[in-house]
């Protein structure tokens, strides 16, 4: 199965059940080049911190066309507020 599908499992499961299996954090601390690449330091919440230092989490970091995702999100629009 794709991530993809299983986040999107995970992100219904969280709707229904109120829970926070998969969360999202779009603090951006920093971003700098390096040899070879890069560096990016985002920023969570203590308990985010803790889960990830015991296991209880996993952290990835998902980069994305901004102007592609705003259309798509445009197109949705009228079907988002429907529900």
């Amino acid at each position: 199965m794709r991530p993809f599908e299983i986040f999107d499992q995970m992100n219904v499961a969280d709707e229904t059940n109120k829970t926070a299996l998969l969360s999202i954090s779009p603090y951006l601390v920093e971003a700098k080049t390096a040899k070879g690449g890069g560096h990016v330091t985002m920023g969570v919440t203590a308990e985010v911190i803790t889960q990830l230092i015991t296991g209880d989490r996993k952290a990835i970091l998902l980069v994305f066309d901004k102007k592609e995702y705003d259309r798509i999100d445009k197109q949705l629009q009228p079907a988002n507020n429907e529900h």
